[in-house]
């Protein structure tokens, strides 16, 4: 969980499951867990409801760097529009001097 940034208490807070469940979940232990409860979780750790089951059942996990594409258009628009009030500060102290 450390890759993700997340710990397992604030992990199990944001599921809303409690923590021993996702101590057991990380250490692989081999318990019937309730769909719900698995998709609680991945939707808490960023990911699709159904990818611990996927995982589960042999596919890799995601990247852990995987991240949200909204957050990362919104980053881009702000860095975008430093650069543009950049430029125009450029432009303005070219025409000035």
């Amino acid at each position: 969980m450390a890759e993700l940034s997340v710990t397992q208490l604030e992990l199990a807070s944001k599921a809303d499951v409690s923590l021993a469940t996702v101590q057991e979940l990380s250490r692989g232990l081999a318990r019937r867990r309730y769909g719900r409860t698995l998709a609680a979780v991945s939707s808490a750790l960023g990911w699709p409801p159904d990818q611990i089951e996927r995982v589960a059942a042999g596919e890799r996990a995601p990247d852990s760097t995987h991240r949200n594409v909204a957050d990362e258009v919104r980053e881009l628009r702000e860095e975008l529009a430093r650069i543009n009030r950049r430029l125009d500060q450029l432009e303005a102290d070219q025409q000035a001097g």
